[in-house]
C-alpha cells in the first residue's frame, strides 16, 4: 500500500494529471494527504474472494453488488491504472484538492457551509466516480 501511494504523490507531483504524460509545468506545488487516499480508494477492483463470518462461523462470498459489502470487504484490491489518466486512455480525470495551504477559500468548510460544482458529461457510455476525502 506504501508504494502505491508513493506512486500516487510522484504521479501528480511530475504533472501527469492534467494530461496524461510527465508535464512538470501542469504539476501543483503540493499533494495532499486526502488526493492520496481518494486516489487510491478510487482504484479499488471489487473482489469476490469468500471470506468467514466470525460471528455465524460460516463462508460467505461478497459479489461487490451490494453496497454493505464495503463494510465488509473495503474498497477492494489497489488497480492504480483504474484511477491514473495516461496518454492514450479513454478515461478522463479531474480533481481538485482543496487544502488549507493553498490560500483556498473552499480549503475549509464549518457547520453549515457548502461548495457547489458543476460537470457537463458528453459521453454517458463510461462510468463516472467521485470522492470526497478529509483528513
Amino acid at each position: 500500500m506504501a508504494g502505491a501511494v508513493a506512486l500516487v504523490r510522484q504521479y501528480y507531483l511530475e504533472g501527469y494529471a492534467g494530461c496524461g504524460h510527465k508535464d512538470p509545468s501542469n504539476a501543483p506545488h503540493y499533494v495532499s494527504a486526502a488526493l492520496m487516499k481518494a486516489t487510491v480508494i478510487n482504484s479499488g477492483n471489487y473482489t469476490s474472494a469468500p471470506y468467514k463470518d466470525a460471528k455465524t462461523d460460516t463462508w460467505t462470498t461478497v459479489n461487490g453488488t451490494n453496497p454493505a459489502d464495503v463494510y465488509i470487504r473495503g474498497h477492494g484490491r489497489v488497480q492504480l491504472t483504474n484511477a491514473l489518466r495516461f496518454d492514450g486512455d479513454r478515461q478522463e480525470l479531474f480533481f481538485l484538492d482543496a487544502h488549507a495551504g493553498a490560500g483556498n477559500a473552499t480549503a475549509r468548510l464549518y457547520t453549515g457551509q457548502g461548495v457547489a460544482y458543476s460537470f457537463q458529461i458528453t459521453d454517458n457510455s463510461r462510468p463516472i466516480a467521485g470522492m470526497y476525502v478529509c483528513l
